[in-house]
């Protein structure tokens, strides 16, 4: 519902604009065409800027999307009453400190960079407009017939200038629209995105219902660390029993629990459900039905 009311009110400005736009453009035909063509190229670099630089604003923050999470973790450490105890404790709130610092800054001085590159061009296209307005300005000026009432003047001069804020607001809209519609795309890009195309899938019926979950000899490690998280884990859990997984902050309780619902993909056939190897299992279809096991 936002996302439609954003699309909603943003096309209703960009018509409105538009309407502006051609309004003036045949006002102005009329008058000069020299300066209609003066003010047209005059605002075609801000256009151009406006669409390049919500681009790569999109790109930038895909790039530094780790960085930025990895900035909010550390801040969330030194600042969530649930963690802050354990750094005091230990009295790490310094080491903490400093890596989000280190980071935040490495985040802020890509946003400044940016910001100054944008500011720098969008400050040299709007001394464009200016000059051409009053290069325009001066030619309806210099071509003005004496018996022209200076009513006649100040509406083409109010044209002009409104034609190039109509043109402006125009970019801007169009360009906003563009920028969300990037971040929408990758959105659903992210969703269509097929889940272990490899898996062979099986019917439905073979997981009605979960009766036994068996882990055997399990081993997991993540892509591009030296050390395992889990080994050699061997674990049964049959229908009614209530298990509790112990251990220190980092052990790999959560990473067991992901494994097990299917979110890791363990690389070795360790994992059974129903004695049916967790890599065979539909995880698509069946998610709902171990999430209901685990919320019990």
């Amino acid at each position: 519902m936002p996302c439609f009311s954003f699309a909603s009110a943003n096309t209703r400005s960009i018509v409105g604009s538009l309407i502006s736009v051609l309004a003036s453009l045949t006002y102005l035909s009329t008058i000069n065409s020299l300066v209609l063509l003066i003010v047209i190229i005059g605002i075609i670099p801000y256009t151009i800027l406006e669409l390049r630089f919500n681009k790569k604003n999109f790109y930038l923050l895909s790039k530094l999307m780790s960085v930025k999470r990895e900035e909010q973790y550390f801040s969330n450490l030194v600042s969530q009453r649930n963690t802050i105890k354990e750094i005091r404790l230990f009295n790490a709130f310094d080491f903490f400190s400093d890596k989000w610092n280190r980071i935040y800054n490495q985040y802020a001085l890509e946003q400044i960079n940016f910001t100054k590159e944008k500011s720098k061009l969008v400050f040299f296209s709007e001394v464009l407009i200016v000059t051409t307005y009053a290069i325009g300005g001066g030619i309806i000026i210099f071509d003005l017939n004496p018996d022209t009432a200076a009513g006649s003047l100040l509406a083409t001069l109010h044209t002009i200038q409104l034609f190039q804020s109509s043109i402006s607001s125009t970019s801007k809209y169009y360009s906003t629209y563009k920028g969300a519609s990037i971040f929408v795309s990758d959105f659903i890009n992210f969703t269509n995105y097929a889940v272990n195309k490899e898996y062979r899938k099986v019917s439905n019926s073979n997981l009605s219902e979960i009766t036994n979950i068996k882990i055997k000899d399990f081993t997991f490690k993540y892509p591009n660390q030296n050390s395992n998280s889990l080994n050699n884990i061997n674990l049964e859990i049959n229908k009614g029993d209530r298990v509790e997984i112990v251990g220190e902050n980092g052990c790999g309780k959560t990473t067991l629990m992901k494994c097990i619902l299917g979110l890791y993909t363990p690389k070795s056939e360790s994992i059974f459900v129903n004695d049916v190897p967790l890599r065979e299992i539909d995880i698509t279809v069946n998610a709902r039905i171990k999430l209901t096991l685990f919320a019990r």
